[in-house]
């Protein structure tokens, strides 16, 4: 989520924390009346440590990345297991990303309706990967708000505005 003004490379990676637990704290307060979209214990421990500055302006511009859930989990757990386990006949005998993909990645299916979804609403994809697990996308605030169901806030975290 590069939605910040560019800042030092160094403090990046605490600037997309701070903004996925805002992200996830407006999720959690907007999705637990509607649908379980936050799992317990997901929001970030940083939280505490912002201060709400209120709504971002509906024109303000962000990037987005959604992540779509693996198919077949339980079987790709006991295959990571055994893959790593000497006693195993499947034991190093690893996947290529096509036999990945037609096990275990989210189906085109899946990944159309995302997009779709997306679309729909204002925000432009930008990113699509092979495996299908997340799709990335640009678009104001508003078209965020819109698509997800939520209200974006901006924070000040260490004294600076995210």
């Amino acid at each position: 989520m590069g939605c910040c003004p560019r800042a030092n490379p160094g403090t990046r990676g605490t600037k997309h924390a701070v903004l996925a637990a805002v992200f996830a704290l407006t999720l959690a307060a907007t999705a637990s009346a509607r649908s379980p979209l936050v799992k317990p214990g997901s929001v970030s421990p940083l939280l505490r440590h912002v201060t709400d500055l209120g709504r971002v302006p509906a024109t303000e511009r962000h990037q987005v990345v959604v992540g779509l859930e693996l198919r077949n989990r339980a079987a790709l757990d006991s295959f990571l297991i055994d893959v790593h386990d000497p006693a195993s006949p499947r034991y190093h005998r690893f996947l290529s990303q096509d036999e990945f993909n037609g096990l275990y990645a989210p189906t085109e299916t899946d990944e159309q309706a995302v997009v779709s979804h997306l679309t729909a609403n204002g925000l432009r994809v930008t990113t699509r990967f092979p495996n299908r697990l997340a799709v990335g996308a640009t678009g104001s605030a508003g078209a965020i708000e819109r698509t997800f169901g939520v209200q974006m806030h901006a924070v000040s975290f260490n004294g600076q505005r995210h």
